[in-house]
């Protein structure tokens, strides 16, 4: 969620300087004349949050923090000093001219027990036997629900369910849970792995997070369209094209 809301951020508006007490970066709110500081930190606890607090008092304008990790203290402090802040579990408090978000993520990453889970976030190439998209698609999907599987679809095929831009979607990616078997998953699918040129992507973190607020749209799972947002945009055939499609047309920025 951080990484999506950052990304946002940064296509969304230019950055700029605010004189000696220069923030991170520094964003002009579409339709408004408001700036608003943005500070990126790796890790965000309950000192470095009254540091911040106390650096956004400082300021002229609100002030935004995005962390990978953060404290649940953290998050208070921030929020009682009327900063707002988003980490990497999903846990957004925004409240911004024309811009008022409150999200809840996970409390903490579950632990993985799967057979043979793809290590890390990775991914698993594969041809399935269907070759037309949208068949593929109900294929894949209604097999995982078959099985139990618990799934996200993301990327290009999942973009052109919600608000289709392309008319060509040569691959489904698809996110599974973590507990999930890729290599049973195929074999179910009846699809087989390849070197190169698949029709089906399957992949996996080390936890739930990318199904996480995931949405039932056409009877199928699809990913949250931040995280969606975050997967299309690295599709290296027109992805930014279809980010920004995504961001206009759906999230509303």
């Amino acid at each position: 969620m951080a990484e999506a809301v950052e990304l946002l951020i940064r296509d969304w508006v230019a950055s700029q300087v605010v004189g000696d007490l220069a923030a991170d970066a520094v964003v002009q709110h579409a339709g408004t004349a408001t700036s608003v500081a943005i500070e990126f930190k790796t890790r965000v606890n309950g000192a470095s949050a009254q540091q911040l607090a106390r650096q956004a008092q400082q300021l002229a304008m609100p002030m935004v923090v995005i962390g990978r990790e953060m404290t649940r203290a953290a998050r208070a402090i921030l929020a009682e000093a009327g900063v707002g802040s988003v980490d990497g579990l999903g846990n957004v408090h925004l409240t911004l001219p024309g811009l008022i978000m409150r999200t809840t993520g996970e409390s903490r990453a579950r632990p993985a027990q799967p057979r043979s889970r793809l290590s890390g976030k990775s991914s698993l190439v594969a041809q399935a036997m269907l070759l037309d998209t949208d068949r593929l698609v109900d294929e894949i999907c209604d097999g995982l629900e078959r099985t139990g599987t618990e799934y996200a679809l993301t990327g290009t095929a999942a973009v052109a369910r919600i608000s289709p831009l392309l008319t060509n979607v040569p691959v489904v990616e698809v996110w599974l849970n973590a507990t999930a078997d890729p290599d049973a998953v195929c074999e179910s699918l009846q699809a087989q792995p390849v070197e190169s040129g698949p029709n089906l992507v399957i992949l996996q973190e080390r936890n739930d997070a990318p199904l996480a607020f995931r949405t039932r749209q056409r009877d199928k799972w699809i990913a949250n369209v931040f995280r969606l947002y975050v997967d299309v945009r690295r599709d290296p055939q027109r992805g930014r094209e279809q980010a920004d499609h995504l961001r206009r047309e759906v999230i509303g920025f």
